[in-house]
């Protein structure tokens, strides 16, 4: 029963984590973040 739980509750965060601005953020900085840029 954890599984399936935990399982719901990341496919939720996924979602919620790309349309969102601080998951765009974390991506840009994740991405970019090495490179330079600290923003």
């Amino acid at each position: 029963m954890f599984d399936k739980e935990l399982s719901r509750y990341s496919k939720g965060f996924v979602i919620d984590y790309r349309n969102s601005f601080f998951g765009k953020r974390f991506v840009v900085e994740q991405l970019y973040g090495r490179s330079g840029c600290s923003c």
